[in-house]
């Protein structure tokens, strides 16, 4: 239960991964945080890359010299792009003052609640099959989901990233210690389900028939230490690699099957693989993940489409307009134009609130900024509102 966390320590630099995670992964993140909004939103743990203009002067020989405009790539860290020679104070003010207007949060929950608006029945091939499997309270992740609660994350998840993956793992056991059906029930030693993003699958291998013969998995390092049991969040993430079941013909007839295996490692540093803290083999005749997609890319299962993708971005787009408009607004303030203000003590009048014009402009009043530009602003962000 519960949104996956962003586990990988990737840098982009030397560590080994897929190349569909290397080019997909900076879209998954974005579409998760437009997701969860708020502080996640505006102080992001991932850069943004934004071309901002610089401006430098030339001069030309010994009398003038000119301002030339060049073009800087830089990487933020806030989704709220900076204005021309706005300066870093004045834009951590704006981003300080900005409001995320989430558009991704309930297209992706209305999608989920649409799709299970049935009821849906469940056969696991005999009655009392499922209890059996899942216990009475019907738990199928160890954290008191029932599975409409799992498919129901499940699907915000697929939506969100174009598809998500679902893990069948059993507890570990001593074989010497399981002798009959009770000891398994004793032990509760039976199946149950994870979720994992494609945010934490960072690396596959296929056969030529296209199925999944190796997968790695970041997951936290929950493993019980004595010197810091509370310290499990700062943990650097571990890496789980499932392989699947091998089959070897030896002989006319004769094919050799080794069971699948699976690996538990420290996370890798650089190229360096991680040490080794757990190994073992498991039962089943495939790595046990299953993928539900928003919509299946043609011809790589390990991706999904969805239109979160453009829905995140418009609301990027609006979350700047937003804020752009929030600071032409705090310029309307109107000022008191006085003719012959010259002539008054500054007792009489603030500075702050009129300044002087010459005499004979006519009576004194408020002058201020026009307004199109917010209006234009603002009809502008009704419209990206409407395409959502």
């Amino acid at each position: 239960g519960g949104r996956v966390p962003w586990l990988s320590p990737w840098s982009g630099k030397n560590e080994p991964t897929n190349p569909i995670f290397r080019n997909h992964w900076r879209q998954w993140r974005f579409n998760e945080l437009s997701y969860l909004g708020g502080r996640h939103y505006l102080y992001p743990d991932m850069t943004v890359d934004w071309v901002s203009p610089s401006f430098t002067r030339e001069r030309e020989g010994d009398e003038s010299s000119r301002e030339v405009e060049r073009s800087v790539s830089i990487r933020l860290a806030s989704f709220l792009f900076p204005f021309p020679r706005e300066t870093p104070w004045s834009y951590e003010q704006r981003r300080l003052s900005s409001v995320y207007r989430n558009l991704v949060a309930p297209i992706v929950n209305v999608t989920a609640a649409f799709v299970q608006s049935q009821p849906v029945l469940r056969d696991a091939g005999g009655v009392g099959e499922l209890e059996r499997m899942w216990g009475e309270e019907g738990d199928v992740t160890f954290c008191g989901d029932s599975m409409d609660e799992f498919m129901r994350e499940a699907l915000r998840c697929a939506v969100t990233y174009g598809l998500v993956h679902a893990f069948v793992e059993q507890p570990s056991y001593e074989p010497s210690k399981v002798r009959t059906l009770r000891d398994v029930e004793e032990l509760g030693l039976r199946p149950y389900l994870r979720l994992v993003s494609p945010l934490q699958v960072t690396r596959w291998r296929r056969d030529p028939w296209a199925r999944l013969v190796a997968v790695e998995i970041m997951e936290p390092d929950l493993r019980d230490r004595p010197d810091d049991p509370w310290m499990q969040e700062e943990r650097e993430p571990l890496v789980r690699r499932w392989y699947a079941p091998t089959r070897t013909v030896v002989g006319p007839g004769v094919v050799e099957i080794q069971p699948g295996r699976w690996e538990l490692r420290e996370a890798p540093v650089g190229a360096r693989d991680g040490e080794l803290i757990d190994s073992g083999e498991h039962p089943y005749a495939r790595i046990p993940m299953e993928t539900m997609y928003c919509r299946r890319w043609p011809g790589e299962p390990m991706l999904g489409i969805t239109p979160i993708d453009d829905i995140a971005r418009i609301g990027q787009r609006v979350f700047n307009l937003d804020s752009e408009i929030q600071r032409l607004e705090s310029m309307q303030y109107p000022f008191l134009a006085i003719p012959g203000g010259q002539k008054l003590g500054r007792q009489d009048v603030g500075t702050s609130d009129a300044f002087a014009v010459p005499d004979g402009v006519g009576l004194p009043g408020y002058i201020s900024p026009p307004a199109e530009n917010i209006r234009v602003l603002r009809e502008s962000v009704a419209d990206h509102v409407l395409q959502v």
